[in-house]
Formats: structure tokens, C-alpha cells, sequence
């Protein structure tokens, strides 16, 4: 699994980075290529079985106080 993200991270980067560079488009490449790596990461750090935060976690734990508020001023 490793590999194949690497190899489509490869293909990616030979398609796009050419483009992008000849159209001067310096913000858009800077933006694929954090957006590439963090993803890449991401890949990587699930081949490896490390523990992925879910987005949902945080979303919970930002809004568990205010239901908590709500919930009292309904009661």
C-alpha cells in the first residue's frame, strides 16, 4: 500500500508541477504540493497502523461545552 501512494505521489507531481511552472502559477503549486504532502503523510502514517486522529473527535470536544450549556438552560 506504501508503494502505490508513493508511485501515484510521483505521477502526480510529474503531471502538475510541469504545468503549474509554466504558467507561473507559484501559489498553486505551493498549495498542491503542501496539500500532496499532507496527504502523503497521512498515507504513510496509516501504513504504518499509527493512531489517526477522526475529525469527528475534535469536533465533539469543541462542541461538548456548548450542548452542555444548552442543555442546562433547557432544563
Amino acid at each position: 500500500m506504501l508503494w502505490i501512494s508513493l508511485i501515484a505521489a510521483a505521477c502526480v507531481v510529474r503531471y502538475q508541477y510541469p504545468k503549474l511552472k509554466r504558467r507561473k502559477q507559484l501559489k498553486e503549486l505551493w498549495l498542491s504540493a503542501s496539500i500532496l504532502v499532507f496527504a502523503l503523510g497521512l498515507s504513510v502514517a496509516q501504513s504504518f497502523h499509527a493512531p489517526i486522529p477522526n475529525p469527528l473527535d475534535w469536533i465533539t470536544a469543541i462542541y461538548k461545552p456548548m450542548s452542555k450549556v444548552v442543555l442546562s438552560a433547557l432544563s
